[in-house]
This record gives structure tokens, C-alpha cells and sequence, in this order.
């Protein structure tokens, strides 16, 4: 069994990128263990206040998100739905 982490990184709540998302996790679960993460919904600071210039720790949410990437092994096993805005 993989252990597959699916990424929706579109921030609307209803959107093609999630129903793709949605679907990968139920195509794939019962065959890997998979996680699922909605960018939308972690609660972090967007926001650099002090730039680069002060180290500041990171939030509980992104602690949370980095361990999930280094649990799917591989980047063969992160799965990223987002959606590309051309201009």
C-alpha cells in the first residue's frame, strides 16, 4: 500500500479542482492510504510582516502540513489540484 497525499490548492469550496481532489481520494483509497489537504482551510499568517529578515515559527496547521508531505514518501505520491489562471 502507497501512502498518497492529495493536495486541492484552489481556494474556492466548490470547484472543479475539488471534485477532481474528492474523486482521486475515493478512487484511490481501499488500494493506498491516503490523506487529503485543502489549502483553503489551514489557518496560517499569508503575510510576511518582517520579511526574511526575522525567523518566525511556523504555524500549527503548516507543521501539520509538512509532516503529511514527508508521509507520502514521495512526490510521486502528492497529488496537486489547483487551478491555472491565464491573462
Amino acid at each position: 500500500m502507497k501512502k498518497v497525499l492529495v493536495i486541492n490548492a484552489n481556494p474556492k469550496r466548490a470547484s472543479l479542482c475539488k471534485s477532481l481532489a474528492e474523486e482521486y481520494v475515493a478512487a484511490a483509497t481501499g488500494k493506498h492510504e491516503v490523506q487529503q489537504i485543502d489549502i483553503r482551510d489551514l489557518n496560517f499568517e499569508l503575510s510576511l510582516n518582517d520579511g526574511y529578515d526575522k525567523t518566525v515559527a511556523l504555524e500549527p496547521d503548516l507543521v501539520d502540513f509538512q509532516s503529511k508531505i514527508k508521509w507520502a514518501e514521495h512526490a510521486r505520491r502528492l497529488k496537486v489540484s489547483m487551478s491555472q489562471r491565464w491573462f
